[in-house]
C-alpha cells in the first residue's frame, strides 16, 4: 500500500508544484529538496562526495543527494530532464561497507524498490556499491564506484 500511495504522489506532483524548502544560492528548491546540480563534468563517486562536501553552504554540510522521500523524486528527475545534460546522476548511496545493506551518507537505509529501485536492482553485487540516478527514467541504479557521472549534492 506504501508504494501504491507514492506512486499516487508521483503522479499528482506531476502536475502540482509546490515547495516547502528555503534554499540559499547556489542550491534550488525542487520539491521539498534542496540540490545543486553539476551537469558539466562527470567524475567518480568519493570525487563527487568530495564536490559536493567542499560547497561553501553556511547552514548545513552539503553532501550527495539524498532522495528519501518518493514525493521528491519526480521532481528532481523533471528537474535534470528539463534543466541539465544528458546523462546519470550521483546520489549519496552506498553498500560499500556491507554488502546488500544499502543506505545514505546521512546513515539512514535506503528504500528498496518501487518506485525508487529500476526493475531487478540492486544487482551488481560487490562490484557496484555506489549508486546512480538513471538518466533519463530517474531511477535508482547500482554501479561502480569509478564509473564517472554528473553530481547531484543536497543539503
Amino acid at each position: 500500500m506504501a508504494h501504491f500511495n507514492c506512486l499516487l504522489t508521483i503522479a499528482v506532483l506531476s502536475f502540482v508544484s509546490t515547495s516547502d524548502a528555503t534554499c540559499k544560492s547556489p542550491f534550488q528548491e525542487v520539491g521539498s529538496a534542496c540540490i545543486y546540480v553539476n551537469s558539466e563534468e562527470k567524475m567518480n563517486w568519493s570525487q563527487a562526495r568530495d564536490y559536493c562536501r567542499a560547497i561553501d553552504y553556511s547552514y548545513d554540510q552539503p553532501d550527495l543527494a539524498v532522495v528519501n522521500d518518493c514525493r521528491d523524486l519526480n521532481p528532481i528527475r523533471q528537474h535534470l530532464l528539463l534543466y541539465h545534460g544528458v546523462g546519470d546522476y550521483w546520489l549519496g548511496g552506498y553498500d560499500i561497507a556491507q554488502e546488500g545493506f544499502w543506505h545514505w551518507v546521512n546513515d539512514q537505509p535506503i528504500d528498496m524498490g518501487i518506485p525508487f529501485w529500476v526493475i531487478n536492482s540492486p544487482d551488481g553485487g560487490s562490484q557496484e556499491n555506489c549508486l546512480r540516478m538513471m538518466y533519463p527514467s530517474g531511477y535508482f541504479d547500482d554501479t561502480g564506484c569509478m564509473e564517472e557521472n554528473y553530481v547531484l549534492c543536497s543539503v
